[in-house]
């Protein structure tokens, strides 16, 4: 597994569902303080407004600060 950028990309947000937009699976993100998070990605249009959000704690809290960079998890078997 390998850091990855969010200057050279965002998580992959695939999912539909009772949410906005669409979000992706979790993720391991760290923000500019060096703060690591489960979080999950979120991205879409609201009232014609795009948005990118991170929450984490299944979902219930938004990530305040910037996400420099992320990691994938890989699935378990």
């Amino acid at each position: 597994m390998e850091w990855i950028s969010t200057k050279d990309r965002m998580p992959l947000a695939y999912k539909r569902g009772i949410f906005d937009g669409s979000k992706s699976d979790e993720v391991i993100a760290e923000g500019e303080s060096g703060k690591r998070y489960l979080a999950t990605y979120y991205e879409g249009i609201l009232d014609s407004t795009e948005f990118q959000d991170w929450y984490y704690d299944d979902d219930n809290f938004e990530i305040k600060e910037p996400i420099v960079r992320f990691l994938e998890i890989p699935e378990s078997f």
